[in-house]
């Protein structure tokens, strides 16, 4: 009888442990019958957007294209659902914009605006911030009333507050900060 190389031997083990292990796993339960078969796996259902509030008849280029136009810088849109955000920096206070959208790149849910001085300066005071805040408060959405809502947030922008004109939520914060503010633009939920 010829005699097998080791090559050989180590070979065949390998193959009999491959047919009788499994077997051994399957018979008493073990992971031979726990695996899971891959699934496959279909296109992403759509998000049902009747839920989603956006503000009537406003679309992100409405805000982005102007601000871009007065100096700030666009990042966007960004993520899912998609975010558009503007920056600029002047007269010692930084202004950021961000516009959001609940999926579809033709509508808004929300703006925020934040006006900062890392260097001392009261926002409230600088002159950008006098131009941004009642900017935004007049942007062109169904049932807007801008000079009413200019109005409104030159008048609370030392003070803060909220109102509503038409269908959408005008909130100033910060007013306990006189180096921050911030101008939420949403929605009635």
């Amino acid at each position: 009888m010829k005699r097998l190389s080791g090559c050989a031997v180590v070979c065949f083990l390998g193959l009999v442990a491959l047919c009788i292990i499994p077997a051994i796993f399957a018979k008493r339960g073990g992971p031979a019958t726990n695996r899971v078969t891959p699934q496959p796996v279909g296109p992403a259902k759509p998000v049902d957007q009747s839920d989603v509030k956006v503000i009537p008849g406003l679309m992100p280029v409405d805000i982005y294209m102007n601000l871009t136009k007065q100096g700030f810088l666009k990042q966007g849109p960004v993520g899912s659902p998609p975010m558009w955000r503007l920056t600029r920096e002047s007269d010692g206070v930084k202004m950021d914009v961000e516009i959001f959208s609940p999926g579809s790149m033709s509508s808004v849910s929300s703006v925020r605006a934040f006006c900062f001085s890392p260097s001392g300066v009261r926002v409230d005071e600088a002159g950008k911030m006098q131009f941004l805040f009642p900017y935004l408060a007049t942007l062109p959405y169904q049932g807007a009333e801008p000079i009413k809502a200019q109005e409104w947030v030159i008048e609370h922008m030392k003070t803060g507050g909220e109102t509503i004109i038409g269908s959408v939520k005008f909130e100033i914060l910060g007013a306990d900060n006189e180096f921050s503010r911030s101008l939420r633009i949403s929605v009635v939920e």
